[in-house]
C-alpha cells in the first residue's frame, strides 16, 4: 500500500492480487474502463454474501422436472444460475442452508459432487461486466 500522497499504478490480470494489494481498482475491458471503486464496492455489485457452487450430474429416471436443481435452489435463494452442470447460488448464510439444499437435491434425484463455498471475487465482477473470464 502506498503512503499518503503517493499513487502506485499496478496492472495485472490476477484479480486476487489486485484485490489484496489495491485500495482502488478499475476494471478495463478492450481498452475501456467498465467500472471502478474499492475492491469491496466492486464485489458488492455482483451480490452480497458468498458464492456456493455445486456440480450437478444426471437426474435420476422418474424425476418430475428437467431442472430440479434450479427449482429447489430458487425456493431458498433468489440469485442462482445453472451453467455446464454447475449450480451457482449467491447469498448470505449459504453455509447454514447447505444441508437443506443438498438434501432437497438428493430427494429430487439429482446427483451432486464437488461442493465449493467461497466469497465473491473480482473475477466475478469482471465476468459480470464483460460476460467472459479473463482467460477467454
Amino acid at each position: 500500500r502506498a503512503r499518503a500522497g503517493t499513487t502506485i499504478i499496478l496492472t495485472t490480470h490476477y484479480m486476487e492480487e489486485a484485490d489484496q494489494l489495491s485500495d482502488r481498482v478499475a476494471i478495463i475491458d478492450r481498452g475501456r474502463i467498465r467500472e471502478r471503486g474499492t475492491p469491496e464496492e466492486l464485489k458488492r455489485t455482483v451480490g452480497e454474501g458468498d458464492v456456493l457452487e455445486v456440480n450437478i450430474g444426471e437426474v435420476s429416471p422418474g424425476s418430475s422436472s428437467p431442472e430440479p436443481a434450479a427449482i429447489i435452489a430458487a425456493r431458498l435463494f433468489a440469485d442462482l444460475s445453472t451453467v455446464n452442470h454447475t449450480l451457482t447460488v449467491r447469498g448470505r448464510g449459504l453455509i447454514e442452508h447447505l444441508p437443506e439444499l443438498l438434501q432437497a437435491l438428493r430427494e429430487a434425484g439429482v446427483k451432486t459432487s464437488d461442493v465449493r463455498l467461497r466469497a465473491n471475487s473480482l473475477e466475478d465482477v469482471f465476468l459480470s461486466l464483460t460476460g467472459r473470464r479473463l482467460r477467454e
